[in-house]
């Protein structure tokens, strides 16, 4: 099976990303996964409008949301998939050094998988399924010192763009 990165298809083992990349320092990326059915991606349409607001509103320029349908078929068509998901990350790309504030003119790093996943007519109905009720406290636990700083990258830049050092 193959991985999308930056633009070309590689085995997993040749498919290399900086350790500079934002995404692994900060969590400084977006994603999205397509589930497909048949060779159909469930909702396309929705996930581009989520991939696209959320590289817009995380500021990462210099990859289009419009690429995600050709680099799904591309790793589906590869793995010879009908039925799977495709994930996609979206990072702002690797820096010169581990800071903060980015440099404006990095490169987003653009890596996609896809996976075999049971067709339409295996899943369970609602019925088969359990599930619990829970409040959404992701960003309201600051107490974690978690490798995803998105919150304080966005307020670095804003803060940046204002002339001002700190947030």
């Amino acid at each position: 099976m193959k991985v999308w990165l930056n633009g070309r298809l590689v085995a997993p083992e040749q498919a290399t990303i900086s350790v500079l990349d934002r995404g692994f320092l900060f969590g400084d990326g977006v994603y999205e996964l397509v589930r497909f059915f048949g060779g159909v991606g469930v909702g396309m349409a929705a996930h581009l409008a989520r991939l696209r607001a959320s590289l817009a509103q995380s500021r990462i320029e210099g990859f289009a949301a419009e690429e995600l349908p050709r680099i799904c078929t591309a790793l589906l068509e590869s793995a010879g998939l009908a039925d799977g998901s495709v994930y996609i990350q979206v990072t702002r790309g690797a820096g010169a050094t581990r800071h903060h504030v980015p440099s404006p003119e990095l490169r987003p790093t653009v890596f996609a998988s896809a996976a075999a996943l049971p067709p339409l007519d295996a899943l369970r109905g609602p019925d088969g399924l359990r599930a619990i009720l829970q409040e959404d406290r992701r960003w309201q636990r600051c107490s974690i010192k978690t490798t995803s700083l998105m919150g304080n990258i966005l307020a670095l830049m804003d803060a940046d763009d204002a002339d001002a050092d700190e947030a």
